[in-house]
C-alpha cells in the first residue's frame, strides 16, 4: 500500500493481479491492470507522482504512468528487464527518482535506471529472502534505500549519484539471529520482534 506524494491517492496490490486506486478526496476506487500474471507483492509511487511501481510473484516489476492532475492511469505499461527467477517481494523507486530497486526471494537486490529502464546490477549481499525495499527522504543532500531480509539484516544503500554502477551497501545493521525482518523504513519498522525497533532506527545515526 502506498500514498501519492500529494496525499490525494492511495494504491494497493492484490492477489487478483490488479492494483486498486483510491481517491482520498472522493473515496471512490477503481482497479487497473499492470500486466502482472500472479499476485502483486509491493506497490510504490515515484517522488514526482508520475510513476506507479509494482512487483509480483510473476518475477517482474512493472511501471505504470499516472496523471497526477487528472487522477487517471495512463495506458502505457513498461516492464523492466526480468533479471530474477523468483518472486519479487519488495520494489520501490529512490527518493531522487533515478533508480527502481527490487528485492526478491532469490536473495538478490536489483537496480534499474528509471529513465531508460536499463538493468544495472544484481547484488547478492543478502543471504535470505529480500522482503522489503524502502526509500529515504533527502538526508544531507543524499538519498538512501534500506533492504530487509530473512537473514536477519537490514542493509543501507547510497543511491545519490546519477551513475550508480555496481551497487554495494554503505551500512549493514547487525545480524539478529533467528529473526526474520519482514519490513523496514526510515521512520520506524514493521518487524516480528519488538526488540529490533530501537536498533533499526538508531544504529549508525543514518536513520535518525
Amino acid at each position: 500500500m502506498a500514498t501519492s506524494p500529494n496525499e490525494d491517492y492511495l494504491i494497493s496490490g492484490g492477489n487478483d493481479n490488479y492494483i486498486l486506486l483510491g481517491d482520498l478526496k472522493t473515496f471512490k476506487c477503481h482497479k487497473f491492470d499492470c500486466g502482472h500474471q500472479l499476485p502483486i507483492r509491493a506497490v510504490a509511487w515515484s517522488n514526482n507522482g508520475r510513476l506507479i511501481i509494482s512487483s509480483s510473484n510473476d518475477c517482474t516489476i512493472k511501471l505504470r504512468y499516472f496523471d497526477l492532475e487528472k487522477g487517471t492511469v495512463c495506458d502505457q505499461i513498461t516492464s523492466l528487464p526480468q533479471m530474477h527467477n523468483d518472486f519479487m517481494y519488495g520494489a520501490t523507486i529512490s527518493g531522487n527518482d533515478l533508480y527502481v530497486i527490487g528485492g526478491s526471494t532469490d536473495s538478490t537486490v536489483g537496480f534499474w535506471k528509471t529513465s531508460t529502464t536499463e538493468f544495472i546490477h544484481n547484488s547478492t549481499v543478502h543471504k535470505g529472502f529480500v522482503w522489503n525495499v524502502s526509500p529515504s527522504p533527502e538526508i544531507d543532500k543524499k538519498f538512501y534505500i534500506a533492504t530487509s531480509s530473512s537473514d536477519g539484516t537490514v542493509k543501507i544503500w547510497d543511491v545519490s549519484i546519477s551513475d550508480l554502477g555496481i551497487a554495494e551497501p554503505c551500512c549493514s545493521l547487525p545480524v539478529i539471529p533467528e529473526i526474520d525482518i519482514v519490513g523496514c523504513d526510515f521512520t520506524g519498522s514493521i518487524i516480528e520482534d519488538e526488540r529490533l525497533k530501537d536498533l533499526i532506527t538508531a544504529n549508525g545515526g543514518i536513520l535518525n
